[in-house]
């Protein structure tokens, strides 16, 4: 007897859960580019690895340490072993990117706050006038810094973005996929900062200049 069901009633499920599957697999490889191979997140992530370890001897040798905090420009500016040497003050280089805007960088500062510190906000004038969000960059370090709450949770009186929306931002966007493209078509450095250009307090020297 002849089926009244048609091949195309069977097969669109099937076609569905294949075309789901791949678009699971496709978001999944982004995310993994993103937080172990982007140039930009790795070298953050990297900095980040760098200051807590110059953190943790502070609390160590001194007992309580000054942490300055802000974007770029804090982080080519204050140098923890001058300011340690010259005028005994045990200083922690917090600096991160701009790009992050003040929420994630500023959770990543206090992170290791003890009673007795000091800490010291050195954001550019820019992130104090505009309106305050989440960006792809700041919600990408924190999943690499195994920290996905400071995105996901509403902290500082800055409210959270939901879990499906941090998750979606792990992947590249196309600005960044074609820079990269760009780059590699010109053999170009992938990204313009090294972290052996930082010291061990996290104060970054480079070449470049823009």
């Amino acid at each position: 007897m002849t089926s009244s069901t048609s091949h195309s009633e069977i097969g669109a499920p099937t076609l569905a859960v294949k075309l789901l599957g791949v678009a699971v697999m496709t978001w999944a490889a982004c995310a993994a580019y993103t937080l172990w191979l982007s140039p930009e997140v790795r070298f953050y992530r990297q900095l980040a690895t760098v200051q807590d370890a110059w953190s943790q001897r502070m609390d160590h040798e001194h007992g309580h340490k000054v942490v300055v905090f802000g974007g770029s420009s804090c982080v080519f500016s204050i140098n923890g072993e001058q300011m340690l040497a010259q005028y005994g003050l045990p200083t922690v280089n917090r600096g991160l990117a701009a790009g992050m805007t003040v929420k994630i960088p500023t959770l990543n500062a206090m992170q290791d706050l003890k009673a007795g510190d000091t800490l010291i906000v050195a954001f550019e004038p820019g992130l104090f006038t505009t309106p305050i969000e989440l960006t792809s960059l700041a919600t990408q370090f924190s999943y690499a810094r195994g920290h996905s709450e400071w995105a996901t949770r509403t902290a500082l009186g800055l409210a959270g973005s939901g879990r499906v929306s941090t998750l979606l931002d792990l992947r590249p966007g196309s600005r960044h996929a074609l820079t990269l493209l760009g780059k590699i078509i010109q053999g170009r450095e992938l990204y313009r900062y090294h972290i052996a250009d930082a010291s061990p307090s996290g104060w970054m020297r480079t070449a470049v200049r823009v």
